[in-house]
C-alpha cells in the first residue's frame, strides 16, 4: 500500500544569529512534532557576496540537552565547534551529527573559507528526540564527510537514495541511532519517478527544500513539509522539474514518551528541564575554546 500526504506546512521564517534566517518547518502550528522528530529547519538557499576579513557569526555558543541534532548540507561548507573539543568543517553532501545528551555547547557557522568566497548555501538541521534512558549519555559528535554517505541505485536509472541515517536495501549509514529512524536524501533525475520502500509501522514526512516534485501523490512547491499518513509500506516520488532534484525522507517508530521542552532543551518533564537550566547555568556544559 502507498502511503499518501494528509497535512502540508511551509512554515515561518526566523533570523538565527547575525547572518542565518532559517525556515521553521517543524515544530509550528501546522505540524507540532513527528516524535522523534520534534524540529527542522531549513537554511538558504542563499548568496553569498565575497566578505574579505570578515567571518560569519553563525548561531554563536549555545547550548544543548536531551537529543540529537543533525545538519545536513545542500550547497556551502558550514562549520562546528563543541565544548568537548571537537572542530571540523563539512562541505555539501555532508553533515554533522552531535549528541546532545547529558549537556554540551556548540556553535555552527558558515565556515571562514565559505565567507571569504562566497556562494549558495543550503542546508537543515534537525532534532531528534533521545529516549529516556538515553538522555543523559555523554555528548558526541561525528562529521559525516559526502564520502561517508552509501547510496544506493533507484530502478530504472531514475536516481540515488543516500542513507543519510539508518538503512537501505543493505546499505548502513555510519551514524548510531538509539532508536529506530531513518533519514534519506532522494536525489532523482529530471522527469524521473521512484518507489521508495518503508516500514510500515513507522511515521515520518517528506521535505522538499525547493523546486517541486510529486511525493506520495500530493505536487509539493517550495520549501515545504509534507506529513505521511500512518499506513503503508511504499512512498512515490517523481521529478517534475527539469533539474536534479532532491527529496528528503524523514521516517521513525514512534517515540510514546512524555516530553517537556524549553528553548535547547528537551527532556521528559519540567523538573529535568529545570535542572537542565541549572546545570548549564553551573557551568556544567562546559565552554568552546576557539583558540
Amino acid at each position: 500500500m502507498s502511503r499518501t500526504i494528509v497535512k502540508t506546512t511551509t512554515g515561518y521564517v526566523a533570523p538565527l544569529g547575525e547572518d542565518l534566517v532559517v525556515r521553521r518547518l517543524v515544530a509550528n502550528q501546522e505540524i507540532r512534532h513527528v516524535n522523534p522528530f520534534i524540529f527542522l529547519d531549513h537554511f538558504g538557499p542563499s548568496e553569498y557576496a565575497p566578505r574579505k576579513n570578515k567571518n560569519s557569526a553563525g548561531t554563536g555558543a549555545h547550548p544543548h540537552r536531551g537529543f540529537i541534532t543533525f545538519t545536513y548540507i545542500l550547497n556551502g561548507e558550514f562549520e562546528h565547534r563543541d565544548s568537548i573539543g571537537n572542530h571540523s568543517i563539512v562541505s555539501a553532501g555532508g553533515g554533522q551529527w552531535m549528541v546532545a545528551g547529558s549537556g554540551i555547547v556548540h556553535d555552527e557557522k558558515p565556515s571562514d573559507r565559505f565567507t571569504e568566497t562566497g556562494g549558495v548555501l543550503e542546508g537543515f538541521q534537525l532534532w531528534i528526540n533521545l529516549p529516556a534512558q538515553y538522555k543523559g549519555l555523554t555528548p558526541q559528535y561525528m562529521p559525516l564527510h559526502a564520502s561517508d554517505v552509501p547510496e544506493v541505485k533507484l530502478e530504472n536509472e531514475c536516481g540515488t537514495l543516500r542513507v543519510l541515517i539508518g538503512n537501505y536495501q543493505g546499505a548502513a549509514s555510519k551514524v548510531p541511532t538509539y532508536h529506530p529512524h531513518h533519514v534519506y536524501d532522494v536525489v532523482l533525475l529530471p522527469g524521473k519517478q521512484a518507489t521508495v520502500t518503508v516500514d510500515p509501522n513507522h511515521e515520518g514526512f517528506a521535505f522538499l527544500s525547493r523546486g517541486s516534485a510529486k511525493v506520495a501523490g500530493t505536487h509539493l512547491q517550495g520549501a515545504v513539509v509534507g506529513l505521511f499518513n500512518n499506513q503503508g509500506d511504499t512512498i512515490t516520488i517523481e521529478n517534475t522539474t527539469s533539474q536534479i532534484q532532491h527529496v528528503m525522507l524523514f521516517m521513525a517508530e514512534p517515540l510514546h514518551e512524555p516530553m517537556a521542552s524549553y528553548g535547547p532543551f528537551v527532556m521528559n518533564t519540567n523538573a529535568e528541564i529545570q535542572m537542565a537550566i541549572n546545570d548549564y547555568h553551573a557551568g556544567k556544559y562546559g565552554d568552546i575554546q576557539y583558540v
